[in-house]
C-alpha cells in the first residue's frame, strides 16, 4: 500500500482475539526486507521442509513472527509473549543506543506519551471517544487516559499535565527574552518582534555583528589595507567562496567562518547549546543557507573598499535575500544527501563552537588575571 508493506487487521491482544480494524506500516527498508523474507525465503523454506520429509508449521502460512524449525509437541502458533519480551529487551539493550530494557507494556507507555506530547493531532481526536493512536494500540480512549502515557515526564513528580508544563515554561521564557536575558525562541519570536527592542531576530543581529569581525580576522580584510586592496581582497573572497567549498574526499564542508556564523545564528551568545548533541542527521540546510547569506552580506559591506554597515531588514533587499537563501538551501541539501558523513562533521563543529568560544575566553581571562596579579 503506497509502496509500503503493512500489517492490516491484526488480532486483538485481549482474550477475545478478534481482528482490529487498523493497520501498521513498515519503514521502506524494512518493507523490502520483509517482502524478501515472506515472498522468497519463507516459501523456499517450506518447500525444503517438505522435500526433507519434515512437516512445516502451519503458522508459516498465517503468521509473520514464527520459527522456521519443525514444530514440537505443545508448540503454539507464532512467538510466545515471553519470547517476544526477550527479543524486545535484547534489541533495546544490546543493539540500539537506548540501553533501556523495553517490553510491550513499557513501549505502549512511551509511544502513547510521545504521541500525546508531540503529535496531539493524531493522539487526541475530539470527535471520537477513541483516537486512531489508541485504536492501533488496541485499547479505548478511556483505558488509554487511565493507564497509558501518564507515568512519564514532568507529570510524574510535579502532578502537572505536560500541556501546563509547556505553558508555564513558555511564560518564563517569553519574560526572559523580553528582558534580553536569553535568545529569542522561534516559537514566539513574531510576538516579540512587535516590541521596540525585538524588531528583528536577535540571533541574526548578533550573527551579523560577529561575522563582520570574522571576515576581517579570518579573511584579512581591514587593518592596513588601502581601499583598492580591500576591494581586491573582498572580490577574491567572493570568487574563492571558502565558506561553500565541499572537500568530498575529506568529508569537509565550508570553513571556520561558516561554522561560527551558523553557531551564533543557532545559539546566540550561549556558551553551550541547550541540547547535548546535534540532531540526528545534522542541522538543517536552511540554517546553513541563512549563515551564508549573512557572510555574503558582511563581505558586500566592503565593496567600496571600507566597511559600510548595511541593513538586512531593508525592504528592497527582502526578495533578493530570500531568493539567495532558497538557492543556497538547495545547494546544501544536495551536499547533505551526497555526503552525510561530511554533513555530520560540519554539524558537530557547529554544535561544539559555543563551548570552544567559552574555553578560549576563559583562557584569555586566566592570562589577564595573572598579568594583573589577580
Amino acid at each position: 500500500m503506497k509502496n509500503l508493506a503493512i500489517i492490516g487487521w491484526p488480532k486483538s491482544k485481549t482474550h477475545t482475539r478478534t481482528h482490529q480494524a487498523c493497520l501498521w506500516a513498515f519503514p521502506p527498508h524494512v518493507s523490502e526486507t520483509l517482502l524478501l523474507y515472506l515472498g522468497i525465503i519463507r516459501p523456499v523454506s517450506i518447500k525444503l521442509c517438505n522435500a526433507l520429509g519434515q512437516q512445516p508449521r502451519h503458522s508459516l502460512d498465517t503468521h509473520i513472527f514464527v520459527s522456521n524449525s519443525p514444530p514440537k509437541p505443545g508448540d503454539k502458533d507464532g512467538w510466545s509473549p515471553e519470547f517476544t519480551t526477550m527479543v524486545l529487551r535484547t534489541l533495546s539493550t544490546k543493539h540500539s543506543d537506548i540501553s533501556l530494557p523495553l517490553d510491550s507494556a513499557r513501549l505502549r507507555q512511551i509511544m502513547t506519551a510521545i504521541f500525546r506530547k508531540h503529535f496531539p493531532r493524531l493522539a487526541l481526536t475530539p470527535s471520537k471517544a477513541t483516537s486512531y493512536v489508541d485504536m492501533q494500540g488496541d485499547h479505548t480512549g478511556t483505558t488509554s487516559d487511565r493507564n497509558y502515557g501518564i507515568h512519564l515526564g514532568p507529570v510524574t513528580g510535579l502532578h502537572i499535565s505536560d500541556t501546563a508544563v509547556d505553558v508555564y515554561l513558555e511564560i518564563s521564557q517569553v519574560w526572559h527574552a523580553t528582558l534580553g536575558l536569553m535568545p529569542v525562541n522561534h516559537h514566539f519570536v513574531e510576538s516579540l518582534q512587535k516590541l521596540e527592542m525585538y524588531r528583528i531576530n536577535v540571533n541574526k543581529i548578533t550573527a551579523l555583528n560577529h561575522t563582520r569581525w570574522l571576515v576581517c580576522h579570518d579573511y584579512g580584510l581591514g587593518g592596513n589595507l588601502t581601499p583598492e586592496a580591500a576591494i581586491c581582497k573582498a572580490e577574491s573572497i567572493f570568487r574563492a567562496r571558502p565558506f561553500l567549498i565541499h572537500r568530498v574526499t575529506e568529508h569537509s564542508i565550508g570553513d571556520g567562518v561558516l561554522v561560527r556564523t551558523c553557531s551564533i545564528l543557532l545559539f546566540g551568545d550561549m556558551t553551550r547549546p541547550s541540547i547535548e548533541y546535534p540532531p540526528i542527521g545534522g542541522y538543517s540546510p536552511g540554517v546553513l543557507a541563512e549563515a551564508v547569506v549573512i557572510i555574503l552580506f558582511a563581505l558586500e559591506e566592503w565593496s567600496s573598499g571600507k566597511p559600510v554597515p548595511g541593513d538586512m531588514q531593508d525592504p528592497s533587499l527582502a526578495l533578493p535575500l530570500q531568493e539567495a537563501c532558497s538557492k543556497l538551501t538547495q545547494y546544501f541539501q544536495q551536499i547533505k544527501t551526497a555526503d552525510p558523513t561530511g554533513w555530520n562533521n560540519l554539524s558537530n563543529s557547529i554544535h561544539c563552537a559555543p563551548l570552544e568560544r567559552a574555553q578560549k575566553l576563559n583562557h584569555h581571562l586566566t592570562f589577564l588575571g595573572g598579568d594583573l596579579g589577580l
